[in-house]
């Protein structure tokens, strides 16, 4: 039988992506904790240069760090040819940009996410007989894509009370004449869609995009996604899914994979400038946990505290951190000590952390070709695309299966 259509151009650019990522393994996994001694910098000879970015450089290498290190005549010689190595085995076709549809309750963000998905299943002819959102959130996709494509359709979201503000938002008199309905649920490889239906994830964490994939994979059911947070798994480390990434050796960590849901500095409604404070704060919040005794994981400051309170000052953060630890608040000294001493390391940490966002790109399109991968290992045509603008959101490769 011959492959389906793009089966080969999906295992071509894997494995290209995948030899990008084992020659620099040691970048990929080596993250930029203590900015006093990063093995893989100095050992590469990137050191000097990295650190010697002016603040003008470094924003640009920041916010696009294939095209700034590309083009940067002082860059080592190495550097440069690989920010134009994973420049050019990044590119994927993009679909065609629709303006975005009102939606109650929704971001400018997702109603333009949910108009982009909307529009490319409408010309799709998916033929399909429901629609499975899976990760449902408030079920603006949902709705939208039960009208769009007049089918029935069913959000199931492991929040309750998620659900219940789902369910309230289908109340609208505009919604009553929709067949959906949102089911509280984990959804796990014990999904088991008919083969007429149409699995759906818009920014689908984790694991949940694993089972989503399988999912259709062995049912035959067609499917869309756009995933999020790698890092976001109950085990130790991600195995790859496919044959095909299982033979290329691509299982990283729960914190490696984070780097994947870096992209450039300023893509997406968040600001450069508010990207970089809230990192700094982290810093701050970790070096006075770690000071309290507390041992960390990567990440492990900011559990537990929603990602808006790092927008705003040190000290209330601190205070939620140490709260939800049973412990006592440090003195407004050493707050400001560890504000002081973060500033000084995140100065150096930025410059450090440029060649390694380089690979944040090939590291997650890696993992969506890895999904790709297995839906065209058991003979289904799928593409891997960007379905919308970075603009809109850094998190915009999709996973497309329709026939």
């Amino acid at each position: 039988m011959a492959p389906p259509p793009r089966a080969a151009e999906v295992s071509d650019r894997l494995r290209r992506l995948a030899a990008i990522l084992t020659a620099h393994r040691d970048v990929v996994v080596g993250r930029v904790d203590d900015p006093a001694e990063v093995r893989w910098a100095t050992a590469r000879g990137w050191d000097g240069y990295l650190l010697g970015l002016g603040d003008d450089a470094l924003a640009r290498a920041e916010r696009a760090p294939a095209l700034a290190l590309a083009t940067d005549p002082h860059a080592p010689a190495d550097l440069r040819a690989l920010a134009r190595e994973v420049e050019d085995a990044t590119r994927v076709r993009r679909l065609d940009a629709v303006p975005a549809s009102p939606i109650r309750g929704a971001s400018e963000s997702k109603r333009a996410q949910v108009a982009a998905l909307r529009e490319a299943l409408r010309h799709a002819g998916t033929g399909a007989g429901r629609v499975i959102d899976v990760g449902a959130g408030r079920g603006h996709l949902t709705r939208a894509l039960s009208h769009a494509l007049e089918l029935p359709a069913v959000g199931i979201e492991r929040r309750p009370e998620v659900v219940e503000a789902a369910r309230a938002l289908g109340r609208a008199p505009l919604d009553r004449d929709l067949n959906v309905r949102f089911e509280a649920a984990e959804v796990d490889d014990r999904l088991a869609p008919r083969p007429d239906d149409l699995l759906v994830g818009l920014h689908a964490c984790g694991a949940l995009g694993d089972a989503l994939i399988r999912a259709a994979a062995v049912s035959g059911a067609r499917a869309l996604l756009v995933p999020c947070c790698p890092q976001k798994i109950d085990s130790e480390a991600r195995a790859p899914i496919s044959a095909l990434g299982r033979a290329l050796d691509l299982a990283f960590a729960g914190p490696v994979l984070g780097l994947a849901n870096r992209g450039g500095l300023g893509e997406g409604p968040v600001s450069q400038e508010d990207a970089l404070g809230r990192r700094e704060r982290r810093r701050a919040l970790r070096r006075l946990l770690r000071d309290a005794g507390v041992s960390l994981a990567p990440g492990d400051e900011a559990r537990g505290i929603n990602r808006k309170r790092f927008r705003g000052p040190l000290t209330p953060l601190v205070e939620a951190a140490f709260d939800r630890r049973g412990l006592p608040m440090p003195s407004a000294r050493q707050v400001a000590q560890a504000e002081r001493d973060a500033a000084i390391e995140h100065a150096r940490a930025r410059r450090l952390s440029v060649a390694r966002a380089l690979l944040a790109r090939p590291l997650e399109l890696a993992l969506a070709l890895d999904r790709a991968a297995l839906l065209a290992e058991a003979a289904r045509p799928v593409e891997v695309v960007e379905a919308f603008a970075r603009a809109v959101s850094p998190r915009n490769l999709a996973i497309v299966a329709l026939a």
